[in-house]
């Protein structure tokens, strides 16, 4: 999950195969219940999740400026 700004965030997944519209409206409530805020969700499908330069994988990385 990558917060791209105070009110959006980005969920990068990594699927069989890509949420159908339908699939993707249905699980944004979801999200949004579960993280108690009404952000705005974009889907971004991937191959693979790479690690930070860490070697670590972060479940959350803010882009937000501070």
């Amino acid at each position: 999950m990558v917060q791209t700004a105070v009110d959006a965030l980005e969920l990068r997944l990594v699927v069989e195969r890509p949420l159908s519209a339908a699939e993707e409206a249905a699980f944004i409530p979801v999200v949004q219940r579960a993280l108690g805020h009404p952000f705005a969700l974009r889907f971004d499908y991937r191959d693979r999740l790479l690690p930070a330069a860490s070697g670590k994988f972060e479940e959350f990385l803010s882009l937000v400026a501070d």
